[in-house]
């Protein structure tokens, strides 16, 4: 159920950013947009908004926690696909893949609860960031991997 959600969620907010690119002609190239702050650089509300929303495009791009990156009409993914990790570039216009670069990996993932109870809010900042458990986790992490690889 939690990675379907997290298919259904991507899946929206591709769908999001390739209007918004479309829309406006603006890039999200990071995560929370240009300025990292979750907003469009000159974006002025329309007066009404339209009842349903048009559906341009869809694509399965796999599981995934990385945000999507917008750039000149290309929209960049990074994704688990059948135990591998993922980038792949989609022209954001059609959700065509333009190419895609994968490599076998071991999942690692869902390790929010270490860091704080303001992840993902706009509150998650450097500052409120606990770097002895992550610090902690990070190794614990690297000692399990390296044991699985001997």
């Amino acid at each position: 159920m939690k990675n379907g959600l997290k298919i259904i969620s991507l899946t929206g907010l591709l769908l999001i950013l390739a209007g918004l690119n479309s829309a406006f002609g603006q890039d999200w190239p990071q995560w929370r947009g240009s300025q990292r702050d979750g907003k469009i650089v000159g974006f002025t509300a329309p007066a009404t908004w339209p009842e349903k929303l048009a559906q341009e495009w869809k694509i399965n791009v796999g599981y995934g926690d990385a945000t999507p990156a917008l750039v000149k009409g290309k929209l960049y993914v990074y994704t688990r696909q059948e135990g591998n990790e993922v980038l792949q570039c989609l022209d954001a216009s059609n959700g065509k893949v333009l190419w895609k670069e994968g490599y076998p990996a071991v999942m690692i993932t869902d390790t929010a609860f270490y860091r704080n109870h303001y992840y993902h809010t706009f509150e998650d900042t450097a500052e409120k960031l606990d770097y002895q458990s992550m610090s902690e986790v990070v190794r614990g992490i690297y000692f399990v991997v390296f044991e699985l690889a001997r």
